[in-house]
Formats: C-alpha cells, structure tokens, sequence
C-alpha cells in the first residue's frame, strides 16, 4: 500500500517492501524586526514569513527489500539538482520542497562496506500547501 511520497522516493508497505517515514516535523516562522524609539518602547515591524521546513526520517534496510545505497544515491542526486519536487502524504499534497539537508546514520553493513540498513534523516524546504 502507498503512504505517500517525495519526488522519486515511495513512501510504502507490501508484503514484499517497507519504506515509510517517521518523526515527521513541521516548523513555520513569522519574521518580525524591532525598531528602538529614542526614549520610548521598542517597536516591532512584521517583515514576512520564511520558507516552511519538514523534516523526518526513513529506514532504508535490505531486510525489508530496500536497497539503501540506492535510495541514499537517488537522494544526493535529488538535492544536488537543486530541484523542487511534489510531497504526498495519504491523499494530501502538501506542494513542492527542495531537498535542504541529508544525514544517514548507516546501523549494519556488510563485510564489504554495503549499507544493509540505515536511518535517514530528510529537511524540506519550502511552503505548506494549504
């Protein structure tokens, strides 16, 4: 069954696969700047609203049919591409983020240096779709 899904990258469970996401995190932000008053209170002026951030984590692990070196390579090159894709969660889209930041922290191995599995840690960047 299809969860969801970030560019290439299928969030899903079958009988045969299981690549899904968690620890999902949204953060928005207000920006403001303060103006001091010669001999009076501060003032604050809002001055706009930065880009949104969603950041999660997958598991990429052969022991449940993913091919983490794979997944880790399509990852880098959708970041280095500098491109936006389209996020889909269920039946919401949730628009188009830019891939800001990857981290892995590789759990097994094999005797010859191929990831078996690791957590990988995704940042978006971008607006919320509303």
């Amino acid at each position: 069954m299809k969860i969801g899904s970030y560019g290439g990258v299928v969030f899903q469970v079958t009988d045969k696969v299981a690549e899904t996401f968690r620890d999902m995190q949204f953060s928005s932000a207000a920006n403001y700047a303060e103006h001091a008053v010669h001999g009076g209170d501060a003032v604050r002026e809002f001055t706009g609203f930065p880009n949104d951030r969603i950041s999660f984590s997958i598991i990429l692990s052969a022991f449940q049919g993913v091919n983490p070196d794979r997944e880790i390579n399509n990852l880098l090159k959708m970041m280095k591409s500098k491109k936006s894709y389209v996020l889909v969660i269920g039946q919401r889209i949730y628009g188009d983020w830019t891939l800001e930041a990857l981290s892995n922290d590789i759990q097994y191995t094999y005797k010859d240096g191929t990831c078996v599995q690791c957590e990988t840690g995704l940042t978006l960047y971008g607006k919320v779709k509303i």
